[in-house]
């Protein structure tokens, strides 16, 4: 066994070990999921990645990230530190305030994707930054009690310093994202078309991250949150499921990416959920706008019985499927236009067969039709003579 799959596997088993232990004290169902979240599937998916492709860093950041996210969540149970704890405090303090390095390392882990080297060598400066603004944010970020190793090492004089460099490693780090991004865009004008796929990976699960993150400033910073305040459970499901589904698509897109796992199959995936996605929101508004317009309108005469509901039901299971082909096509004339072409293509050879006669124009455009829709390197037509 080499010294990287010891590594790796000692890095995996302190994840695990973290999370076990954060598991046991966490209390609500959003919590378990990040647990599982951040101690199993980043935990997991860095293991596979170091052991399958030591060479590349993504997998061991994915290790990291799993280790000081568990080991800052397990530190945190502990309470507030005590100031004047000496050498004590400040190592308890790094390990609670390690929550920065998985936020500082997830850009550096996007500029490095998928070769394990930064588009061009000029995008190390970002990754340099962020060496210099994870631990500059640790060394400033402060517990429950508002202790932090600044306060410890200097006293109340480190506080207006304390501000500056808060306000630095908080811009640094949101400049870190966008930079990330941006490295994403850099690499797709010179990417094969392999990296190509890879990056469609990335971007998938983005889109679900976003989309997730959008869901949970809802739940949590919005009115919603006030209507029932004593309905905890289900705004902290709404808000913190989604988010940590999204969470979790980030390194299973990853490391399908990086191992070249059914890699081709992504333009599928984007597209079921674009056309499913759609098809769910269209559907359940015309269901909610269908008991209600049945309601209205059948009132007088139903007095209050359920055949609203039932028909809204009824209509909307019959618009399933036409619905559906509606979406379908304007998700493939937009997204997938070769996709699109090809079958337009082939519906109007479809139509001209069943006219056509001569079997030498048939050859030929059968053939045409093969290269335009499947753009072989190669193609013709091979026909047996009957035996009479």
């Amino acid at each position: 066994m080499s010294m990287r799959t010891i590594s790796a596997a000692a890095l995996l088993l302190a994840a695990i070990a973290f999370a076990a232990m954060d598991f046991a004290s966490t209390g609500s169902v959003p919590g378990y999921l990040f647990v599982l979240a951040w101690g199993g599937v980043f935990a997991l998916t860095g293991a596979v990645l170091a052991i399958r492709r030591p060479a590349n860093p993504i997998g061991w950041l994915f290790l990291v990230i799993a280790v000081a996210a568990e080991g800052s969540s397990v530190a945190r149970t502990g309470g507030p530190v005590d100031p004047a704890g000496g050498p004590a405090s400040i190592l308890r303090l790094i390990a609670v305030e390690a929550w920065v390095v998985p936020y500082g390392l997830l850009p550096v882990l996007l500029i490095l994707f998928p070769t394990g080297r930064p588009p061009t060598p000029r995008w190390w400066i970002p990754i340099i930054a962020a060496a210099l603004i994870i631990p500059t944010s640790v060394l400033n970020s402060t517990d429950a009690g508002g202790t932090s190793i600044l306060s410890i090492l200097f006293g109340s004089g480190a506080a207006p310093f304390a501000d500056l460099l808060q306000t630095f490693t908080g811009v640094g780090l949101m400049g870190l994202y966008f930079v990330a991004v941006a490295s994403l865009f850099r690499r797709r004008r010179s990417a094969s078309a392999e990296e190509r796929q890879q990056l469609k990976w990335v971007a998938y699960a983005g889109a679900i991250l976003a989309l997730a993150f959008v869901g949970t400033s809802v739940a949590f910073f919005s009115p919603l949150r006030e209507l029932d305040p004593d309905a905890a459970f289900p705004v902290a499901m709404f808000g913190g499921v989604p988010f940590v589904a999204g969470l979790i698509a980030v390194p299973i897109a990853v490391g399908v990416a990086v191992l070249r796992y059914r890699l081709y199959e992504i333009d599928a995936l984007i597209s079921r959920t674009l056309v499913y996605g759609s098809l769910t929101a269209v559907l359940v508004l015309a269901y909610v706008a269908g008991v209600a317009a049945f309601q209205l309108l059948l009132s007088p005469f139903t007095s209050g019985s359920p055949i609203a509901v039932a028909v809204s039901t009824l209509a909307v299971v019959a618009l399933f499927q036409p619905v559906r082909r509606r979406i379908q096509s304007a998700v493939d004339h937009r997204f997938f236009r070769a996709k699109y072409d090809a079958e337009r293509t082939l519906d109007a050879f479809a139509a001209r067969l069943r006219d056509e006669v001569d079997l030498a124009s048939l050859e030929r455009e059968l053939v045409g039709v093969v290269n335009d829709t499947m753009q072989p390197v190669h193609a013709s037509v091979w026909l047996r003579e009957a035996k009479s």
